[in-house]
């Protein structure tokens, strides 16, 4: 049996060029997205299918132009002015330039990204798997560039998860 942790809780947000149609927008929709050029996650990821599954729910079928996992290639490709992407929060903080967009999307279609640590039950009072489910938390708890809700919403865009040992991730 596996044992399932959470250690984050996050929103995915649409990142676009400053000069895209859309850049202006506080928050959007998915109505918003129905013809736009959608930059996607590798299908093989955990952000691809919270994507599709947002769509899906939408009844809309995305405008795919591609499939790229790299940050540095999407971002190049959304400045460019190509297509639009979903990024987590947390990743557009770090990784988005003055030249994009961040767009939350509205309260009623928050797309939630969750962190999880996952481990054998067996396995999870061996030294190793401790070692390193310390060494996330600790990880987690010292990022200062984690944006701890400064991405406008009704909500904070990131917010920690206390574990199951009792230590606050806040």
């Amino acid at each position: 049996m596996v044992d399932d942790e959470t250690l984050t809780e996050d929103e995915m947000v649409l990142i676009v060029s400053k000069k895209h149609r859309l850049a202006q927008k506080k928050f959007i929709n998915m109505t918003d997205l129905r013809e736009e050029r959608i930059i996607l996650p590798d299908k093989n990821t955990g952000a691809s299918s919270i994507i599709f599954d947002i769509f899906n729910r939408a009844n809309i079928k995305p405008n795919k132009v591609g499939e790229c996992s790299q940050v540095n290639i999407v971002l190049e490709l959304v400045q460019n002015q190509v297509g639009v992407t979903f990024f987590s929060s947390a990743v557009a903080k770090v990784c988005v330039g003055n030249e994009m967009a961040i767009i939350p999307m509205a309260r009623s279609e928050v797309i939630k990204k969750f962190t999880v640590l996952s481990a054998l039950k067996r396995n999870r009072l061996q030294p190793i798997t401790q070692a390193f489910r310390e060494f996330a938390i600790d990880w987690i708890i010292q990022r200062d560039d984690l944006p701890h809700g400064e991405i406008p919403h009704d909500n904070e865009a990131f917010k920690p998860i206390s574990s199951s040992s009792g230590h606050s991730l806040a």
